[in-house]
């Protein structure tokens, strides 16, 4: 299960900040723009949470 952990975390927190964007209006692109970088975020997180 560790091993998941970073993509796991990652894509839950890409898909929260998409979420959140969609719902204040945010066009398709300023939504992959910020998937991209919560993906990348949140998957440091979950490579922090696996140490």
């Amino acid at each position: 299960m560790r091993q998941f952990l970073p993509g796991l975390v990652g894509g839950l927190f890409a898909g929260a900040i998409v979420w959140i964007a969609q719902n204040m209006g945010a066009t398709f692109l300023v939504a992959a723009i910020l998937a991209a970088i919560g993906g990348f975020l949140g998957t440091v997180a979950g490579q922090k949470l696996q140490l």
